[in-house]
């Protein structure tokens, strides 16, 4: 009965099917979901980058399920807070960080401007980089 539920569970949540879906060197990219253009501009660094919807944890796991897929990428931008940050972690499949880069100065104009302006400062930083 587990086994099956096991199977149903997947099956719903397509993790199952990750191998159909992505390319080989394949780099998924967790974006904010408030900021997706942030995902875009920073995947745009990485050869075969592909935004998703997914959380982390659900990236992980199609990262894990699929020998497609090369890395996870985690992007984080908080425009909202005292003290705004931006940043860019990557994740081999197996969930081992490899590397983050970090924004931490705005000088201010609103959290839209001020997650565009994280966002391409963090596409600077990771220019030339692998993940993993």
């Amino acid at each position: 009965m587990r086994r099956v539920l096991l199977i149903c569970l997947l099956a719903l949540s397509g993790v199952g099917s990750a191998q159909e879906i992505y390319p080989p060197g394949s780099v998924l990219v967790v974006a904010p979901a408030q900021y997706p253009f942030a995902g875009v501009e920073i995947g745009g660094e990485f050869a075969g980058s592909m935004v998703t919807d997914k959380s982390l944890i659900q990236a992980m796991a199609i990262a894990r399920q699929s020998p497609n897929i090369q890395g996870v990428l985690d992007v984080i931008i908080d425009a909202e807070s005292v003290y705004e940050r931006g940043s860019v972690t990557c994740y081999s499949p197996n969930g081992k960080k490899q590397w983050v880069e970090k924004v931490m100065f705005n000088m201010g104009g609103g959290s839209a401007r001020i997650a565009e302006m994280f966002s391409a400062r963090l596409a600077e930083k990771v220019r030339g980089k692998k993940c993993p």
